[in-house]
């Protein structure tokens, strides 16, 4: 045996001597697959780094409606840990066995808000204000794989609204929240039914009204890893660092509301 190999499998040991030890960073082929909402794509932007950090490795996230991206992973998509905007997705993953419903956690809580573009004031002055004349179009996600368009719907048929916009062909849908968020930031749509952390800090758009929690089903976003992922022990890991305290704070920071916060759900039409 060759001095050079002695010392080159000598390396080798001490490498992965300290990979375990945790003094060396881990494989850049190590990544963690997570699928989330759009709607947490700034909070979750905002605290990658330090997610990252926690992890020990690079964590690659695709964004989406929660529907389409439950699809993915029905259709065999390479996804670690999801997080849904309803609880109702999570519960149709676990019905066919892709997610394990008792791993599921509430990780934040949120409410849907009415808004109009900032620069018009003169037509939409709260939810009854839909059914005027010179209202054309009102947005929402599309309400078969959008969690926000589904929770718009039980608010406008809970205040008799959505018959009567639908018959007038005012409604339009968006393939998730923040396309129906970007209709009526460029003036596209005269309305929109948006999570109230998409309106935050968002010059482009005025909050006209929040829909009462009654008229919906409660708002709140599940986490879960996926049964049989690849990295799941990272999943597991990944899901303990976004309901730490830290994290926590960061969506605080983004307007959405802890889990200790949700109230208890109220039936919904």
């Amino acid at each position: 045996m060759s001095k050079s190999f002695r010392i080159t499998r000598y390396a080798v040991r001490i490498a992965i001597l300290m990979i375990l030890m945790g003094l060396l960073p881990l494989s850049a082929n190590a990544q963690t697959q997570l699928s989330a909402a759009i709607s947490l794509k700034v909070s979750l932007e905002a605290g990658r780094a330090d997610l990252e950090k926690t992890l020990g490795e690079k964590i690659i996230i695709n964004y989406g409606a929660s529907g389409t991206l439950a699809q993915q992973i029905t259709a065999g998509a390479p996804v670690d840990l999801f997080i849904s905007a309803d609880r109702a997705t999570v519960e149709k993953l676990a019905g066919k066995n892709v997610v394990d419903k008792g791993q599921a956690q509430v990780l934040a809580t949120n409410d849907l808000v009415l808004v109009a573009p900032a620069a018009d004031k003169s037509i939409i002055k709260d939810f009854a204000s839909l059914t005027d004349p010179a209202v054309r179009h009102v947005a929402i996600g599309e309400p078969k794989m959008v969690p926000a368009g589904r929770y718009a719907r039980q608010t406008l048929e809970s205040l008799k609204l959505y018959k009567p916009l639908e018959e007038a062909q005012k409604i339009v849908t968006g393939e998730n929240v923040a396309a129906v968020l970007a209709y009526v930031s460029r003036g596209e749509v005269d309305a929109a039914l948006v999570y109230a952390t998409d309106a935050y800090n968002n010059p482009k758009v005025r909050v006209v009204a929040t829909a009462p929690p009654a008229t919906h089903d409660l708002i709140e976003y599940v986490i879960v890893p996926v049964k049989g992922a690849a990295h799941y022990d990272s999943a597991q890991k990944l899901q303990v660092a976004l309901l730490s305290a830290s994290f926590q704070g960061i969506l605080k920071a983004h307007a959405f509301g802890p889990p200790s916060a949700a109230p208890t759900p109220a039936s919904a039409p």
